[in-house]
């Protein structure tokens, strides 16, 4: 009984479980929509979160600043005439008032509200960078999963072939043709390809928990990709000439926009270092009501304008050191704008060796297939043995296999050009 609940059971859950490994088709778009939701993206939109409420908290030093005060003071004073001294009696204070302020002229928080600013669009800027890394990722897990699939195919292709020319040197063999030799071949080649086969499907799981992983989903979930691999698979609106691709990626690149408002945070970071070594100016009042009792109060009021004037403080050594971060950050951004330079150019010469690697591919396998179909023919015809087909057989496995190769670096080529453009979310 009990080995019959545990199958009853099992029938039971295997249901849910088969519509949870349910394959889920996808394709190349779909993969970088569904990039926009990962954990780094997420992660950057609450970092400009942040950086919104920072330059809300700055802006306030700005704006008027109230505030509601009141107290209760008991306490025993000395009092001293001539040369004597008596103690008074306790008495109570109460005071309740409303204070009012406004910086009239406060150069340090001018520029430090402007410096939060900068940030929050550096911030944002950097969810922009978030996008377009998530979105490259992605292209790059779909692509291999893509190129597991083409795999595949390919090796079913070699088991069918090796099983076809198993059953003719088995036939070459029974008409006295051919040694017992030849049909060992063969089943070592279809041994081989079963091999090959197992490996090949073994990747394409990995490559759907990979891309699984890529795009914030269950890795459980059985991918498969809509696209095929070559054709157009990995296009997006980057140019494929490096003078147009340096240009617009110098447009695009987030991390251009990341460095140039940082770099003006900096800019203001220093203007309010130097701020805080000049005058300020507020204007205040206040008015509340004092006396001994809570019922026993009278009205004053006080309203006027202070200038401070620091003479001695921290201020000249914070402004060396924040124009010592902006000279730091201008050395960045000279760095990057080289390196964006150099990325994209190696894109564009990733692209046009990979353009040119699958032409010759194309080629080595066009010729091993024609090398195949020569064996075949003076193998049936009696006049060579099955070695020559074996090794034309192998010859057109490997073909096939670099076809794909060829394919794949083609496809993670685009994928490069477009991410050092700065256009990887137009991937397709």
């Amino acid at each position: 009984m009990r080995l019959l609940s545990l199958a009853l059971a099992s029938f039971a859950l295997f249901p849910l479980r088969a519509a949870e490994n349910a394959p889920h088709a996808l394709t190349l778009q779909d993969a970088i929509r569904l990039s926009a939701s990962v954990a780094t993206v997420e992660l950057a939109r609450l970092d400009a979160a942040i950086a919104r409420a920072g330059y809300g908290a700055e802006r306030t030093g700005l704006r008027p600043q109230i505030d509601a005060v009141a107290g209760w003071v008991r306490q025993r004073q000395y009092q001293q005439s001539g040369g004597d001294g008596v103690a008074l009696s306790p008495d109570n204070t109460v005071d309740a008032r409303l204070r009012v302020g406004q910086a009239l002229i406060d150069l340090e928080t001018w520029h430090r509200t402007q410096a939060a600013n900068r940030r929050l669009a550096a911030a944002e800027a950097g969810t922009a960078l978030s996008l377009e890394e998530a979105a490259a990722t992605a292209g790059v897990a779909y692509a291999d999963l893509v190129t597991a699939e083409a795999l595949v195919g390919v090796r079913r292709e070699d088991l069918a072939l090796a099983q076809e020319l198993l059953v003719l040197a088995r036939k070459q063999v029974e008409a006295g043709a051919s040694e017992g030799i030849a049909a060992t071949r063969s089943e070592n080649r279809v041994a081989a390809a079963q091999t090959a086969l197992t490996v090949a499907e073994g990747q394409l799981r990995s490559g759907s928990i990979t891309l699984g992983r890529a795009l914030r989903l269950d890795p459980a979930t059985v991918f498969t990709p809509n696209d095929k691999l070559g054709g157009d698979l990995g296009l997006s609106t980057a140019p494929a000439t490096v003078n147009d691709a340096v240009t617009i990626a110098q447009q695009n690149r987030p991390e251009l926009r990341v460095s140039s408002e940082t770099l003006a945070a900096f800019q203001a970071d220093f203007q309010a270092a130097r701020g805080a070594r000049l005058p300020t100016i507020d204007a205040f009042a206040d008015a509340g009501r004092i006396g001994p009792e809570v019922d026993d109060t009278d009205t004053t009021w006080r309203v006027g304008v202070e200038l401070r004037i620091p003479l001695m403080d921290r201020s000249r050594y914070d402004a060396q050191a924040a124009r010592f971060r902006l000279e730091q950050q201008r050395v960045l951004r000279e760095d990057l704008l080289q390196r964006i330079s150099a990325e994209v150019r190696n894109a564009v010469v990733a692209l046009e060796t990979g353009a040119a690697g699958l032409r010759s591919a194309q080629e080595e396998r066009r010729l091993a297939e024609q090398e195949l179909r020569e064996a075949r023919t003076r193998f049936e015809a009696g006049v060579a043995g099955n070695l020559e087909l074996v090794e034309a057989q192998r010859s057109l496995s490997i073909a096939r296999e670099r076809v794909v190769g060829a394919q794949t670096v083609l496809v993670r080529a685009r994928v490069g050009l477009a991410r050092a453009v700065g256009v990887a979310t137009t991937l397709k």
